[in-house]
């Protein structure tokens, strides 16, 4: 679950690169979808305890 919040947070900072850099959205697209699938998964595992 740890890892998971890392790379939330990491592909979350990435996005915010991205945009404040002036790219497309679609240029960080795969990192929101990457820091939303992360956010899941340590839902789940919290979840299931």
């Amino acid at each position: 679950m740890t890892a998971a919040t890392g790379l939330a947070l990491l592909m979350t900072g990435a996005a915010v690169v991205h945009l404040r850099h002036g790219d497309p959205p679609v240029r960080a697209l795969p990192a929101v979808v990457l820091a939303l699938t992360a956010v899941a998964y340590a839902g789940v595992a919290i979840g299931t305890g």
